[in-house]
């Protein structure tokens, strides 16, 4: 199931890979396929992105670009051949 509680600014191609979760408040968990994929951190006006792994990808001024920077990181992730 997915679910975004508490923000407006969903990007639909987070939307259309990415099932969200509000945990609380100023953090949002999401889902790939059922797996956990990574959190956003709200923090003032930072956003912290971090993946399901908890590796640190970065800070982002907005919302919608914290959700862009977690599904480019899972696309690009799911898409690497395997070793």
């Amino acid at each position: 199931m997915s679910i975004l509680l508490h923000h407006p600014n969903v990007s639909p191609a987070a939307q259309a890979v990415l099932g969200w979760a509000t945990a609380d408040d100023g953090f949002w968990v999401a889902d790939h396929r059922g797996a956990f994929a990574g959190t956003i951190d709200q923090q003032g006006r930072h956003f912290f992105v971090r993946n399901g792994f908890g590796e640190y990808i970065g800070d982002y001024r907005t919302f919608r670009a914290a959700q862009t920077a977690l599904t480019d990181r899972v696309l690009r992730v799911r898409a690497a051949p395997s070793c």
